[in-house]
């Protein structure tokens, strides 16, 4: 899920940079759906880890054999911040893993979704977690779409 400079931008670089001035502008809250494929190896805690973060550690960090210069002023733990961290204007991603729907939703309190207009689509989108795909969770969502407007 790393995005390296040197190849073209992945589905979701493209997503945030295509809509991130139109996000802007206008104050909206912005989110991506991702359907994972069994087939791509992804997981929906590769996803969670991808935009929340993660902790990392280094194992060897008391050994004198360890070459850990770069990382030695990080100390034996440190976390590593996800894309939530580096792309405010994403209020959440919307995955559909294994028929389930589960929702992320940025922990960034600068975030649009947290603000007290938005609170109750939060909490609804936060009650459709884990439910699977079936046809009463579309019409879930076009309710949420009618109490956002």
């Amino acid at each position: 899920m790393k995005q390296y400079q040197e190849l073209r931008p992945n589905e979701i670089t493209k997503k945030l940079k295509k809509y991130n001035e139109i996000i802007s502008e206008n104050g909206l809250s912005f989110f991506i759906g991702v359907s994972i494929d069994l087939a791509s190896g992804f997981d929906f805690e590769d996803f969670k880890e991808h935009f929340l973060g993660k902790t990392v550690e280094v194992i060897d960090y008391h050994k004198p054999e360890a070459k850990l210069e770069q990382f030695n002023h990080y100390g034996k733990i440190w976390t590593e911040l996800g894309e939530f961290y580096n792309n405010l204007q994403l209020s959440g991603v919307i995955i559909l893993y294994r028929e389930n729907f589960h929702f992320l939703i940025n922990p960034k309190n600068e975030q649009i979704i947290h603000q007290n207009k938005n609170q109750s689509i939060k909490e609804k989108l936060l009650s459709l977690n884990g439910l699977p795909n079936n046809d009463s969770l579309p019409s879930k969502l076009m309710y949420l779409n009618i109490v956002k407007e």
